[in-house]
């Protein structure tokens, strides 16, 4: 998303304040109000006069504020009347000083219209009031932006909210460390979109076939990784780029959100840390998608860790002694890690190191997209509060209560036709499987039906039935789970 300072205007009572609650969980700016500081600083709350003194440091603090998230790549709504020509210059210059663009927002309303509506509000208190002479002072003098750029009139503000309301992202993207709860969170995502009827792709980062990834499964991911390695790294991050860019055009004609994880600080950028290349490269690859994202508008969710240590704990001992091996030699394989003598250090300790180093890139890579963005900061076993925040800021709408009854009652062991084994376990009143190909040891079961369950954080569903249980969802690059079992009574 484009970096742009929206600014409100027109009368009281026109509803401003509506409008930019409404366009901030639309487009995921954030929103400066200057009744709030008036408010913060003890101004106006009993209806008394604010001098104009006051008044000038609440706009100077309203300002500081505006400039403050421009600076750091956040897009702003300034929701205030901006009545006169000179307010609103000022607010240009000060997104001309960020590289913003700058719209004007103008709220159409009668005088007459907003007399009532003020009136009223005395009766309702559904906000502020506004003093006599202040309100007949801002209606006399008000200079409507008429003839002025980059203005946008609202005639019907109704029909505006009904607008956006049924507007979507039409991409999320979803990143951190390993570890952070990127899945769970893409999969909530997903899960609350479907349940609300709303069309919805989630792209698991291990999906076979990738819709953003220049490979297509493991032999094609071991060639890309052979390039990178032999001296092609530039020839790959331009097949990677123009990949972006056939992804947003397809994602442009997509009727269905698009959601992904460990894509846009992963997949490649990953590499880039692998290979220590410098930052100022990786920079350059990540505006470069950027740009091609463009189109899309896309939302970008960074789950930042607090303690990158208790993340890595947590994640080996969730996956395994056989997935820990392997993750922690691809680290101390790393030309990153040689360079900097991790290679000599204890496994777990490099890992920690090295996750550690790429967070804080991450960090300042965060600092610098223009992108609609949020961080969020995450302890283990924190997903839930950091989801309700995210879903707020998207404007999901309420997770739907699922009755799946006595859940014990899918507990047992499944065989599958290879023989393979897997056993469903009743765990704090839910469930968790083990010993289901692809799946971690003890994931949870998410109930989405009586008979239903999503594997947290992974793209399958299991369908309960009366002789066995029914595996549905895609290939990964390293298989998927049998499509049936039956249930059996195990020794």
């Amino acid at each position: 998303m484009t970096l742009t300072l929206y600014a409100l205007c027109g009368l009281p009572f026109a509803g401003k304040s509506t409008l930019a609650t409404a366009l901030s969980k639309n487009i995921g700016a954030v929103v400066v109000r200057l009744d709030e500081i008036n408010q913060e600083r003890g101004l106006g709350l009993d209806g008394s006069t604010i001098p104009a003194q006051e008044w000038q440091r609440s706009y100077r603090e309203a300002y500081r504020r505006i400039a403050d998230q421009l600076d750091g790549g956040q897009s702003v709504i300034f929701d205030h009347g901006n009545f006169t020509r000179a307010e609103r210059e000022r607010v240009r210059s000060i997104g001309a000083h960020a590289g913003a663009l700058v719209q004007i927002i103008h709220v159409l309303v009668s005088p007459e219209v907003a007399r009532r509506r003020w009136l009223r509000n005395r009766l309702t208190r559904e906000r502020y009031d506004v003093r006599d002479d202040d309100f007949e002072l801002v209606v006399r003098t008000f200079e409507p932006p008429d003839g002025e750029p980059e203005v946008v009139t609202i005639h019907d503000l109704d029909a505006e909210l009904a607008r956006l309301r049924t507007e979507r992202a039409r991409l999320i993207l979803i990143d951190g460390i390993p570890g952070s709860g990127k899945s769970v969170v893409a999969q909530t995502i997903a899960r609350r979109m479907r349940e609300s009827g709303l069309p919805v792709r989630w792209w698991y980062e291990e999906e076979l076939d990738h819709a953003i990834y220049l490979f297509s499964d493991a032999v094609s991911l071991k060639a890309v990784t052979h390039d990178l390695l032999s001296g092609a790294f530039q020839n790959v991050v331009a097949l990677a780029l123009e990949k972006w860019r056939r992804f947003a055009e397809g994602a442009r004609r997509a009727e269905a959100t698009i959601v992904v994880d460990g894509t846009f600080f992963g997949y490649l950028t990953w590499m880039f840390h692998y290979l220590d290349r410098s930052e100022v490269e990786t920079v350059a690859y990540i505006r470069a998608v950027e740009h091609a994202l463009e189109p899309l508008a896309p939302r970008l969710i960074y789950l930042r860790q607090r303690d990158v240590a208790a993340t890595m704990g947590n994640l080996v001992s969730a996956r395994g002694p056989g997935w820990a091996a392997r993750a922690i030699r691809k680290v101390t394989d790393s030309v990153y890690a040689r360079a900097r003598g991790l290679d000599n250090l204890d496994g777990f300790d490099a890992f920690t190191r090295f996750w550690s180093a790429y967070q804080a890139l991450e960090d300042r890579l965060f600092d610098t997209v223009r992108l609609t963005k949020l961080a969020v900061d995450v302890s283990v076993g924190g997903w839930a509060v950091a989801q309700d925040t995210i879903a707020a800021w998207l404007g999901l709408p309420p997770a739907r209560p699922i009755d799946s009854g006595d859940v014990s009652r899918f507990a047992g062991a499944y065989r599958a036709a290879d023989g393979s084994v897997a056993y469903v376990e009743e765990v704090n009143a839910g469930l968790c499987v083990r010993g289901l190909h692809q799946v971690w040891p003890g994931q949870r079961l998410i109930p989405v039906g009586s008979h239903a369950f999503e594997v947290q954080s992974l793209p399958f569903t299991i369908r309960f039935q009366d002789e066995g249980m029914r595996v549905e969802g895609p290939e990964l690059l390293g298989g998927r789970p049998p499509d049936q079992l039956v249930r059996f009574t195990s020794s």
